[in-house]
């Protein structure tokens, strides 16, 4: 038979179930109930960004929501994040409306510029040397093999040399120490903005239009006056190996108002072949790259086609040029001639092995000032390439090297 409970053991129990039954009043009762309130653009698209009221940070919105731990009246922020920008909001928080959804449309249409230490920014762009012939020397070092003028082959052989060559280095504890652009090439490094100082200062001193990106806690540069298309087709061959598939030299006869076309197959899927083809011809031809011989036919049967941007040259009679066209691709000589035209052609073709997959290189663009734009961060190491940027979605100023004046991307 099993004994029964002491009248102490009872007395236990009973003024633990009442402890249970007080809390659980109280916390009806006493606690602050909890309001949660939601921003959102005027698409109901939840917004990301820091929360405030009457100044007093409540906390970064998740999912588009923040709580409020007790009603309270008065002003409501938000520094709303989108697409790189910042933008900020107000609103009012009135004792009727306690008992209705908090509910915020977020309007994207003016970006607010985040604040950055003055002082600091004033030492950046006074340790910038814009016009300085030793930097010049150094600069042009890397570009030698660039056709003249060609900003985007310039922009990216400096840039690729400079992360090859100078290295990310930490200033002394508890010190800002901002170092001249003779000082990171002394060292072979220094911490972000002294490498963005450097970057910059080369870049200037042969004609590129920089800008300062000053982010909280982060500095690197914009470059501007550049087409994206052209940095994609030189970055990608940066990311591969390639073998040697031909090596030919032969001459053809295309006859008048005809074409003729080099290219691949399927066989090598998800690869790309770089041609290195020179073409010589008695008359004027037309010259471009497609992307599989589909196209080729479009264009000689007068229907749409597509050729791949910054290979098309007509009226010339000599084409020397590194074609990278995926393996299904190649390139189209025309002949709009009403006679026959002698062309003397020789191809390398090499297959390309990818390091990345080039869906996933992108390179990210800023427009100022009616200007493509891409950003450097040299703090991000051999892996970077000119137009990669890390995290987007931070508070950024953009101040010209030159002129130190602040602009909005457009």
């Amino acid at each position: 038979m099993p004994k029964s409970l002491s009248i102490v053991a009872k007395a236990g129990m009973a003024v633990a179930a009442l402890a249970i039954v007080i809390s659980f009043i109280i916390s009806f009762i006493v606690l602050p109930k909890n309001y949660p309130l939601t921003f959102e653009d005027s698409y109901g698209h939840r917004s990301d960004g820091d929360v405030y009221l009457n100044g007093k940070h409540l906390g970064r919105t998740q999912h588009g929501v923040v709580y409020l731990r007790g009603f309270k009246t008065g002003e409501v922020k938000i520094i709303a994040y989108k697409d790189g920008k910042s933008y900020i909001n107000y609103y009012d928080l009135n004792p009727a409306e306690e008992g209705q959804d908090f509910i915020f449309e977020v309007d994207y249409s003016t970006p607010w510029v985040a604040p950055v230490n003055e002082e600091n920014i004033t030492q950046y762009l006074n340790a910038l040397d814009l016009s300085n012939s030793k930097l010049r020397s150094e600069a042009t070092k890397y570009i030698r093999d660039c056709p003249s003028g060609d900003i985007e082959c310039q922009l990216i052989y400096v840039y690729e040399g400079f992360l090859l060559n100078y290295s990310y280095i930490a200033d002394p504890r508890n010190e800002e120490h901002i170092q001249s652009p003779f000082e990171t090439i002394n060292y072979g490094g220094g911490d972000c903005e002294d490498l963005t100082i450097l970057l910059i200062s080369l870049l200037e001193n042969i004609g590129i239009e920089t800008y300062m990106v000053l982010e909280p806690e982060h500095v690197y540069a914009l470059a501007c006056g550049v087409d994206a298309e052209v940095m994609y087709n030189y970055t990608l061959p940066l990311f591969y190996t390639y073998d040697l598939v031909e090596n030919s030299t032969e001459k053809i006869h295309i006859k008048g108002d005809w074409g003729w076309y080099y290219g691949g197959n399927d066989s090598f899927k998800d690869m790309a072949f770089t041609m290195l083809v020179n073409i010589t011809a008695n008359k004027p031809i037309t010259v471009f790259a497609v992307n599989d011989e589909y196209d080729y036919q479009a264009f000689m049967y007068g229907e749409p086609y597509t050729y791949i941007q910054g290979t098309y040259r007509e009226n010339v009679r000599s084409y020397n040029e590194t074609l990278v066209v995926p393996a299904t691709g190649g390139f189209v000589i025309f002949n709009p001639n009403k006679y026959g035209a002698d062309i003397a052609l020789r191809v390398e073709s090499y297959l390309n092995y990818y390091g990345i997959d080039p869906k996933n290189l992108i390179i990210y663009t800023y427009s100022i000032n009616d200007q493509t734009c891409v950003p450097l961060d040299p703090s991000l190491g051999e892996m970077s390439y000119a137009g990669y940027e890390g995290e987007n979605n931070i508070r950024k100023r953009f101040i010209s090297s030159l002129t130190r004046k602040e602009h909005v991307p457009d």
